[in-house]
């Protein structure tokens, strides 16, 4: 959304490019964790190929994942 450009905007004032390169792939990073939690979970099977597949092709990048993306990078 516009309001989530202009606050991304807001808080990353003084940012190389590397460093917006870093927090976008974070925030995608934090996106995958969220939908396949079972990627990270070394007690739990791993994921079918399907799985990961149909997670991927619906994956959206949310505003929690930018939170947290700029809490995690430094």
């Amino acid at each position: 959304s516009e309001d989530l450009l202009d606050r991304l905007a807001k808080e990353s004032v003084d940012y190389s490019g590397a460093d917006l390169k870093s927090l976008c792939t974070e925030a995608a990073l934090c996106a995958i964790r969220r939908s396949l939690p079972r990627v990270y979970d070394l007690l739990q099977p791993p994921p079918s190929k399907e799985e990961v597949s149909v997670s991927l092709n619906s994956l959206a990048i949310e505003e929690m994942d930018f939170v947290r993306s700029f809490r995690s990078i430094i």
